[in-house]
């Protein structure tokens, strides 16, 4: 829906192929850097990033809403969606698993990780479900900046909770929790 409405000329079944495309080409640089970065800030660095690439799109559409001539710009929503596709993949969509896996006790590791699993579908669901009324209601800026919201405020979390487990035995993690 971001491809078409930014005007691209872009077939879905092409656009989706460029999806998957910046998704793997971020998961692989993901491997490069998280050795390098260390977990929390590639997890944060990520947030942030998909927060200002969603503040960028919701202030386009919004701008379109006030009937602005942004016909010179209709690439911005593009480029930001796959800038914010190409980030989360370095972090929020690689690394919470990793991490789960590594601040968990050995013992309870795989039933919290399948609950954990079944909360982040039920939420993706959801999510999905209520984009259509979101955007309805509050038109597509305010359903972008609602979800530009909830990354900002995963990225305090990150911040204030997530330890770094870079380099860390599982002892020294579950020490420090």
């Amino acid at each position: 829906m971001i491809f078409e409405k930014s005007g691209s000329s872009l077939p879905p079944t092409v656009s989706a192929i460029v999806v998957g495309v910046i998704q793997l080409v971020g998961s692989y640089v993901s491997t490069l850097l998280v050795e390098r970065a260390g977990r929390k800030v590639l997890l944060l660095v990520s947030a942030v990033g998909i927060c200002l690439s969603q503040l960028i799109m919701a202030s386009h559409s919004y701008l379109k809403v006030l009937q602005y001539d942004t016909s010179g710009f209709d690439w911005v929503p593009v480029a930001a969606f796959s800038f914010m596709l190409f980030i989360a993949s370095w972090g929020l969509l690689t690394l919470p698993f990793l991490v789960i896996s590594e601040i968990l006790p050995p013992k309870i590791r795989s039933t919290a990780i399948m609950v954990l699993m079944s909360i982040l579908w039920l939420l993706s669901m959801l999510a999905i479900k209520l984009i259509p009324l979101l955007t309805a209601t509050w038109g597509m800026h305010g359903t972008v900046l609602f979800f530009a919201s909830c990354t900002l405020a995963g990225a305090l979390f990150i911040a204030i909770f997530v330890p770094e487990t870079k380099g860390k035995t599982i002892e020294a993690i579950l020490a420090n929790i």
